[in-house]
């Protein structure tokens, strides 16, 4: 693998050798400099084994990179999304992240409301779903792998949809509830 000039880091268990992408706006760099293929190996292999620092590291250089706030994203907000993705992680640890069970996202957002969080912290915590999801097709570099698929299949597009019901819900509107809301 050309990691061109990553900095290849041992763990101290021994278990495997693993880039050392940096933090901030150099991991992001080191993220967008990897060849496509090294990307893509190191962030599946990420997903399958739910090593959360990898995929942060990726949801970061997504987030630092492609988001509307991009570099200049508040330190609240990205300490907020990687709490957002570490919960994803724990809640989701007998899923498969790259092919999740249809109704994941659905049972995740019923699971926070059940425990009892605020409507803006379940919003952050799907947007930090959404954004993890987001880097996974950029490092997959094939969306179209996740087109055609319905919705409930696309764990992306089932967290939005998850996350406009809870919107509905948090101003008082059943989930059957046909009125717009304004």
């Amino acid at each position: 693998m050309d990691w061109k000039g990553i900095t290849m880091l041992d763990e101290p268990t021994g278990t495997a050798v693993v880039p050392f992408l940096g933090h901030g706006g150099e991991g992001a760099d080191a993220w967008t400099r990897m060849q496509k293929s090294d990307r893509r190996r190191l962030a599946m292999r990420a997903a399958r084994e739910k090593d959360l620092s990898t995929l942060w590291s990726l949801t970061e250089a997504w987030l630092r990179t492609f988001s509307v706030t991009g570099a200049t994203i508040a330190r609240k907000t990205l300490a907020n999304h990687r709490l957002g993705v570490r919960r994803l992680l724990e809640a989701w640890a007998q899923e498969d992240l790259l092919k999740p069970d249809p109704d994941a996202a659905r049972v995740y957002i019923s699971r926070m409301e059940r425990d009892g969080l605020k409507p803006g912290t379940i919003q952050t915590r799907v947007a930090a779903a959404r954004h993890l999801y987001a880097a996974l097709r950029w490092a997959r570099d094939d969306d179209r792998s996740l087109r055609g698929l319905p919705c409930a299949a696309r764990p992306h597009a089932a967290l939005g949809q998850a996350d406009a019901l809870q919107r509905r819900r948090s101003r008082g509107h059943a989930p059957g509830d046909r009125r717009q809301s304004r």
